[in-house]
């Protein structure tokens, strides 16, 4: 009876060496090459100065030349159809949203605030309601507010059973420095035909 052959090198077993190297590979992949490729796929895309974004139920924005439309936070509305709009900046989200709402625009900020306070820790006003108003004289609120990381402004406006929400926010700091680009979107807010039943 001859020995039994040694399949070790280094005092590796060499039947395991392809097994391992096979779950190496997939690490790998999955570690690194997967989130490199997640990070290389941006949800932003750059938006053509003067564009008019169609958030829904006839609200629509104009962006600001440099904001970038975020598309993981866009949902298309139109027509009949409620929608909103993500646009970003260094950090910073704007989302507009429109929604069929039938009460005041003091009642739709308290709608507005419960929704927000629920999203962030800690969430607080930072300083006095004020009215907002768009460029076709709708008057609606605005409040700037914090959390945990977090520094935001809130708007709301209603309009023949529209109500539209616009939200700001992005690391503390960041909202007071593009203050004037996001005051100057939100007065480019127009209500449209809504196309909701009258």
């Amino acid at each position: 009876m001859s020995p039994p052959t040694q399949r070790t090198v280094f005092g590796i077993d060499r039947r395991t060496v392809r097994p391992t190297a096979i779950i190496a590979l997939v690490v790998i992949t999955f570690g690194a090459i997967v989130p490199a490729i997640n990070h290389a796929v941006s949800p932003e895309e750059s938006i053509e100065p003067g564009t008019v974004l169609e958030v829904g139920l006839g609200v629509s924005i104009t962006p600001v030349p440099g904001w970038l439309l975020n598309t993981d936070e866009t949902v298309p509305g139109g027509p009949g159809i409620p929608g909103a709009v993500g646009i970003s900046e260094t950090g910073i989200l704007l989302t507009v949203s429109a929604e069929p709402y039938d009460g005041t625009v003091e009642d739709f900020m308290d709608v507005a605030t419960d929704r927000r306070s629920d999203a962030v820790d800690e969430f607080h006003f930072a300083g006095p309601q004020q009215s907002a108003v768009t460029a076709e004289g709708v008057t609606g609120l605005q409040e700037p507010y914090d959390g945990v990381g977090v520094q935001g402004s809130l708007a709301v406006f209603v309009s023949d059973g529209v109500a539209v929400t616009v939200d700001a926010d992005g690391p503390e700091g960041t909202i007071s420095l593009h203050a004037d680009e996001i005051d100057a979107m939100t007065r480019t807010i127009v209500f449209g035909e809504s196309g909701l039943p009258s």
